[in-house]
């Protein structure tokens, strides 16, 4: 009763020294120095209140997007390990732009994002059809050691590796050797630092192998709308491991010895040459 007497009868400042003062804090408790400097400033006002409503929920919508399984429409799908069926076989023409055709993509995005990895293909999810994607953010081991005789610096302006990533249906591939030009600055051994490859279909393991330094990638996205996307460095190698998974081919039956040799002994040795071994990202193993 005696604060509300105090509220309704005296400002507010005068108000709250009071208080302060009964509750033993000092008449100036609230308006010290130390008080001032311990307080949160607030934020300067940035943009309208419309401006600042739609940065907020941008915020919140991507700070609470579920991975996985709780995604909305998207899950992470099982990797089929080598010795499955689909992943030795040539996949099927995708003869179908429908709603299936995108859940199916969004759910190779997110397997691949949760992998992680830079590039996911059909037949590696247990699904026979020509397709992948790919994401690769650059900076990896070969693009760093030739980067500057590659031009990869400006490669956008030079018209390669605009598209670091993307999905592309039904696609043909056209592979870029040059042999007598860059190509000719390689080692003549596959460089075991700068030119090891890996599978999310043989996990666990890196091999050297020598791929063409760069490729021209055509075919449609999911929408039916054709794509074309020129590559070189480690991108180019991404679009022909992808592109291979296609043709049924794995990057371990194109190894030279004693590569070859080496991975089929890792493959036997976990039981992996007969059908339904899979692994799921982000589950426990």
């Amino acid at each position: 009763r005696v604060a509300g007497r105090l509220r309704r009868r005296l400002p507010r400042r005068e108000h709250r020294r009071k208080l302060n003062h009964r509750r033993g804090r000092g008449r100036h408790a609230l308006d010290s120095p130390e008080l001032r400097r311990r307080r949160k400033p607030r934020p300067r006002h940035q943009g309208t209140r419309p401006e600042r409503a739609a940065r907020h929920r941008s915020r919140q919508r991507w700070r609470h997007k579920p991975r996985g399984n709780g995604g909305a429409g998207m899950s992470v799908l099982p990797i089929c390990i080598t010795g499955e069926p689909v992943l030795h076989r040539v996949a099927d023409p995708v003869e179908s732009f429908d709603s299936t055709l995108r859940d199916l993509v969004a759910n190779m995005i997110e397997t691949m994002h949760a992998a992680p990895g830079v590039g996911l293909a059909a037949p590696q999810v247990g699904v026979g059809l020509q397709l992948f994607v790919w994401s690769y953010r650059g900076g990896g081991a070969f693009d760093r050691r030739y980067k500057d005789i590659l031009g990869l610096n400006d490669g956008a302006a030079r018209g390669y590796n605009s598209a670091m990533s993307g999905v592309v249906v039904n696609p043909t591939l056209e592979l870029v050797w040059d042999n007598d030009g860059v190509g000719a600055i390689l080692p003549t051994q596959p460089d075991m630092t700068n030119e090891s490859e890996g599978c999310l279909s043989v996990p666990g393991v890196q091999y050297p192998l020598r791929r063409a330094l760069g490729a021209i990638l055509r075919g449609y996205d999911a929408d039916g709308n054709t794509v074309q996307a020129s590559a070189r460095g480690w991108l180019a190698r991404i679009f022909q491991h992808e592109y291979d998974h296609l043709r049924g081919t794995l990057y371990v039956d194109r190894l030279d010895t004693p590569y070859r040799e080496d991975s089929r002994a890792y493959v036997a040795e976990r039981g992996w040459r007969s059908s339904g071994c899979t692994w799921t990202p982000g589950e426990r193993a």
